[in-house]
């Protein structure tokens, strides 16, 4: 079959609009909808990230240790905010399936099952991700500081 025209179009891929408080509020919302494990899912389908009433909470924390800030409508992350994102992008903690985990471990004990085996877990999960942040989270420190003397 012959191909009487043929042209060649250039474009570009879009990043992500920037969130403003109203959709980084339903994203929190929504949160684990992706999750692919079942069960994590279901654990997290009533709950999302925070609870309603400290989703907004969250948004100025970030904003009072300037980790984003407002930008007309939009909510932009800082120089910090990259760096603590970049430090943690691919530890368990910012996954939404360890919320899951824990929403499911929650139900877990609502339904009889060991809170102390549960504790034991967090603390040692707190130790744990506490030292791996430290060390990985080092030149970001060291970055801050000469920011700060630059000042």
């Amino acid at each position: 079959m012959p191909i009487p025209e043929k042209n060649l179009l250039e474009k570009q891929t879009k990043p992500k609009p920037l969130y403003n408080e109203a959709s980084l509020l339903k994203a929190l919302e929504t949160a684990g909808k992706e999750i692919e494990d079942e069960e994590l899912r279901y654990a997290m389908k009533d709950s999302g990230l925070g609870t309603p009433a400290t989703r907004a909470s969250i948004i100025e924390t970030l904003i009072k240790r300037d980790y984003i800030t407002r930008e007309k409508k939009n909510l932009v992350p800082t120089e910090t905010g990259l760096g603590v994102y970049n430090v943690v992008k691919d530890q368990k903690i910012a996954q939404a399936e360890l919320t899951g985990n824990w929403e499911k471990r929650l139900e877990e004990i609502r339904s009889g099952a060991s809170v102390n085996d549960f504790q034991q877990e967090i603390k040692t999960y707190t130790r744990n991700i506490t030292q791996e942040l430290l060390l990985a989270g080092k030149g970001l420190t060291i970055k801050r500081k000469e920011l700060e003397k630059a000042k």
